[in-house]
């Protein structure tokens, strides 16, 4: 199915498990952005990690690593956020003022964990 054309399109990529990692890590990104919860994106994706990493030939939790941290980093950069609402009302002002400014921190924090988790995979 799914993880099998996964593993398959990695291989055939060259991905390994840095690139993999990436890739999922965007979707995961995308997908919290979207519904604005990091929980239900990360959990609704990771039960595939294992699967994917033994396919690589490499460890389920660097991979479940790498989709946690686009999971929390990205989630205050969704407009739909409950936090993100919630803290747009106590300051006053529109979700996508609360997004902008949370946008630079946020992502590279995320692109600066996802180097470092890569260099720890080394």
């Amino acid at each position: 199915g799914l993880v099998s054309l996964l593993i398959e399109a990695a291989k055939g990529a060259g991905m390994g498990m840095a690139g993999t990692g990436i890739v999922v890590s965007i979707v995961i990104g995308i997908v919290t952005v979207l519904t604005g919860s990091g929980v239900a994106s990360f959990t609704g994706l990771v039960p595939i990690a294992p699967a994917v990493a033994a396919g690589l030939g490499g460890d389920a939790i660097d991979l479940a690593m790498m989709m946690q941290l686009a999971s929390e980093y990205l989630r205050p950069i969704s407009p739909v956020a409950g936090v993100v609402i919630i803290v747009a009302g106590f300051a006053n002002v529109s979700p996508l003022a609360v997004v902008r400014r949370n946008l630079i921190p946020c992502v590279g924090g995320l692109v600066f964990s996802l180097a470092m988790t890569i260099f720890m995979m080394l």
